[in-house]
């Protein structure tokens, strides 16, 4: 019975792959050869067929795998990154629903994903032996993402933890590059439509012309993005736009490129905001992780974090590069080390340092108090401390009175060491002022045979009475 139940599981891994990527590539063709109907009448599609408009479909599809199309002595290289996604989010989805266990599904996977591209690409204009590298590669990936059972081991924990703790960072770099994008768009509108109405295409050529655009936005953001940090991009040899300035060269007469600012244009406050990003994703670190920052574990997490955020950038740097024509249009896009290089500089580094300079200034300013508190007298122990003045005398002298009994025999003229020469006499005056005590205050009526207040430890015998009486 499990061999029974595992067969049909495993040809429904393949079946998933197929359906996933025939069903992309079938609505490509659709859109294509419906798009060549209603634009027929064009007369720059030439001598064009809906054969090769069918064969067009399947080059797009193939270059949404990084497969370059080439016609006429050009080369295609620059990937249509939204078809990119389509097709890989539809090919976890089939995935899913034929559930991956173990290894043995991913390769069956991969298997399918290569045999079925290389199909697909017979019947376009791209390189057979690319489309079946980048098929195995892309049903690969979907096949690992769609695995029913997670992966648990450190580094995959790592990876998990570091990414809940940065993604606020990514999403801040995603929102700058979109928002930047959507400026530069409103920006250059009017270049668009001139450049679009020099196609001589009705409203139903426009509208299949800017859906085909729009599959490159991926690629406008990563420009957008390399021009806010300073790295630049590149539209063709010579050319170089930059917030820090740049260099000018023609263009091709694409609509989309109508939004490309001005190069000699200088706008470094640009790099600034994305330096304030970092600055902000690391004060967001420390006041979200601060009881942990003591802990080493924490920064190794933050630090793996990072380290996908610019994994990410780089990819999608060299996935926003390739050709777009012959001659010096098979230079386009971004230099993605360098790109890589300077969000590091400009985010990765207040992003670590920022929370890392808060808890070393902390740590200073505490053991600062603590050196302070250290080298400075208590004064609460000091006001404890009572001075041996007259009262403690006084005080001293009142317990040695009370320690001597007034009946006890001593010997004659025996007085303590404490007692002055002259003895004092049994009976004081009423109105004697002790010499301990304060001015003006009187001491009580000494009883026979009891020590004065200025003489605590003398004791007067019952025969010195008598001779004294």
């Amino acid at each position: 019975m499990k061999a029974m139940f595992t067969y049909p599981r495993r040809v429904a891994v393949g079946l998933a792959v197929v359906q996933a990527y025939v069903l992309t590539w079938i609505s490509m063709v659709l859109v294509c050869v419906l798009g060549y109907v209603l634009t027929a009448s064009s007369p720059m599609l030439g001598d064009v067929t809906w054969q090769d408009a069918a064969r067009l479909a399947g080059s797009l599809w193939l270059l949404a795998f990084g497969t370059p199309i080439v016609a006429g002595g050009a080369q295609v290289s620059l990937a249509p990154l939204i078809l990119t996604a389509v097709i890989f989010i539809a090919t976890v989805k089939f995935l899913r629903s034929a559930r991956i266990d173990d290894w043995q599904d991913v390769l069956i996977a991969g298997g399918t994903g290569v045999v079925t591209a290389g199909l697909i690409g017979t019947a376009s204009f791209s390189f057979i032996l690319w489309a079946l590298i980048a098929g195995g590669v892309l049903a690969v990936l979907a096949a690992q993402l769609a695995r029913t059972e997670i992966l648990e081991n450190c580094y995959i924990d790592y990876l998990r933890r570091g990414w809940q703790r940065v993604w606020p960072l990514a999403a801040a770099l995603a929102g700058l590059a979109l928002v930047l994008t959507l400026v530069a768009f409103f920006a250059g509108f009017d270049r668009i439509s001139a450049i679009q109405a020099a196609y001589l295409t009705n409203s139903t050529g426009t509208v299949f012309m800017t859906l085909a655009q729009l599959l490159f936005l991926p690629a406008a953001g990563a420009w957008a993005l390399a021009y806010a940090s300073g790295a630049g991009f590149t539209v063709g040899a010579g050319s170089v736009f930059s917030a820090l300035g740049g260099q000018g060269a023609p263009i091709p007469a694409i609509p989309i490129l109508g939004a490309l600012p001005d190069p000699t244009t200088r706008l470094p406050w640009l790099v600034a905001i994305v330096v304030a990003l970092g600055v902000s994703g690391g004060v967001w670190v420390w006041f979200r992780f601060r009881a942990r920052l003591r802990e080493p574990d924490t920064w190794v997490v933050l630090a793996v974090g990072l380290a996908e955020v610019l994994v990410a950038v780089s990819v999608l740097g060299a996935l926003s590069s390739g050709g777009i024509g012959p001659g010096r249009l098979e230079a386009v896009g971004v230099r993605a080390p360098v790109l890589t290089g300077l969000i590091f500089l400009e985010v990765g580094l207040p992003f670590l340092g920022v929370p890392a300079l808060i808890e070393t200034t902390r740590w200073w300013l505490a053991r600062r108090a603590e050196r302070k508190q250290a080298t400075t007298p208590d004064a609460g122990a000091a006001g404890e401390q009572v001075p041996a003045g007259p009262e403690s005398a006084a005080e001293l002298g009142q317990v040695g009175a009370s320690e001597v009994s007034p009946t006890a025999p001593t010997a004659p003229l025996a007085y303590s060491a404490m007692s002055a020469p002259s003895a004092a006499s049994a009976a004081s005056a009423p109105s004697a002022v002790s010499a301990s005590s304060p001015a003006g205050v009187a001491s009580a009526p000494s009883a026979p045979g009891t020590a004065s207040a200025d003489h605590p430890a003398s004791a007067v015998s019952p025969a010195e009475g008598e001779e004294q009486a």
